[in-house]
């Protein structure tokens, strides 16, 4: 069985302009595996959680951290979802140039079916609908 985990930028700050998700896929031992090295890492560096927001401007847990200390984190994070993690899959779009193009003027551009969320949902979910099924 795979389990899917998603994440989405650009919807809690409305100047952003850009709207992502992005989901990373595995089957349900590997991720077990994984949560196991991820938080070992976390604990070998003193912090209990990782949000990037937070460790890209060194605040909460990460103030203070020097370049060093911020480079030997990312690098063990990305080495244990490269080993651990079967699949990963991201889109991105401008909001503003997708609405330009796929909303007509006169339809409401925050409505489910007419915003560029629910259509990055349906591109990443086809994407991994197309992969898993045999």
């Amino acid at each position: 069985m795979f389990v899917a985990y998603f994440d989405e930028s650009g919807t809690h700050d409305a100047k952003s302009g850009v709207f992502t998700l992005a989901c990373y896929v595995s089957s349900a031992a590997r991720w077990e595996k994984f949560t196991a090295d991820w938080n070992a890492a976390l604990r070998a560096e003193g912090i209990t959680e990782f949000h990037m927001a937070d460790f890209e401007n060194r605040v909460k847990q990460f103030a203070g951290w020097d370049d060093t200390k911020a480079d030997r984190l990312i690098a063990r994070l990305a080495q244990i979802i490269n080993f651990r993690v079967a699949l990963g899959i991201s889109l991105s779009v401008f909001v503003e140039d997708y609405c330009n193009l796929m909303v007509p003027d006169d339809a409401p551009r925050n409505g489910t079916f007419g915003s560029p969320m629910f259509s990055v949902w349906r591109a990443v979910w086809n994407r991994f609908s197309s992969i898993a099924t045999p």
